[in-house]
Formats: C-alpha cells, structure tokens, sequence
C-alpha cells in the first residue's frame, strides 16, 4: 500500500505501537508513548517522516529492517532499550536526533542471515560513541563523515 498520514498518535500499544510493512508511506508527525515492544516499526519498504516524538518504548524507538528505507527530519526518543536500529540491507537518514534514556543509541546490524549489512546516517546527533553498534558489513555516518567502531 502507499499513502501520505498527516499526523499518527498511538499511546499504550501491548506490541509495536506503529509497525508499517510493505508499503510506501509519507507522515508528517509521528507519536508514540508506552510500547510494549517498538514504537515505530517498519520494514520493506520506502518511508518518511517530518517529526517522531517516542517515548517509553519497551525495546525500540525506530526500528527499520529487510530492506527499507526510512529518511525523517527530526526524531526525540526518550527511555528505549535501543534509540534507532537499522537492520538487513535497509538504510535510515535522519537529519536531526536526539535520544534520552536508551542503552543503546544507534545501531547498524545485519540480523537474519539472508540479507547482509544496514546503514545509519545522521546529520547531528546527541549519542556517545559507547553506545553505538556497528556490525559487519555495516556503516554508520555522523554528521557527514563515515564513523569506524569496532563493536
């Protein structure tokens, strides 16, 4: 399916607040609070955001797999086990991140083994280098330049 979603509000979802599966989807702002699992949860397919306000997400904030694309212009998570997971061959671009409360605050994987490595490219960001993950055959991008971590 395709569409265009002016505003998208969940609040106290038992799984994925909002979880997005083949499709073509443009939405202007996005809020989730109190997942169960992921608050914003796509994958194979093209998706855009302007604003993602997430918080207490039960795993994820964003979660964007079997590839897909994902680009927003700005995203708040607070209190998520993981900010932003990329995974198997997709690609997330947010211009503007900022994350509170998360274990883990971005994290570029290859998952399941038919796919191969993710991409995470961020134009200004508030994570610590400790709390990013990059597998193999991954990149991540911070503020314009190509990052090497050796998780």
């Amino acid at each position: 399916s395709s569409g265009t979603i002016g505003n998208i509000s969940v609040e106290s979802a038992f799984a994925d607040a909002i979880d997005l599966d083949f499709s073509e989807v443009q939405i202007g702002k996005v809020n989730a609070n109190l997942a169960g699992n992921d608050c914003l949860d796509v994958s194979g397919g093209i998706y855009t955001f302007s604003e993602a306000l997430l918080s207490d997400c039960g795993d994820k904030g964003i979660s964007v797999g079997e590839s897909s694309k994902m680009a927003g212009k700005k995203a708040m998570i607070n209190t998520a086990f993981i900010g932003v997971s990329s995974k198997d061959y997709s690609l997330l671009e947010v211009e503007e991140l900022a994350v509170e409360n998360v274990g883990i605050c971005l994290e570029a994987i290859q998952k399941k083994e038919e796919f191969g490595g993710a991409t995470i490219s961020i134009a200004t960001e508030n994570c610590e280098s400790d709390q990013i993950t990059q597998g193999k055959n991954s990149t991540i991008v911070l503020g314009g330049d190509l990052i090497e971590f050796s998780n």
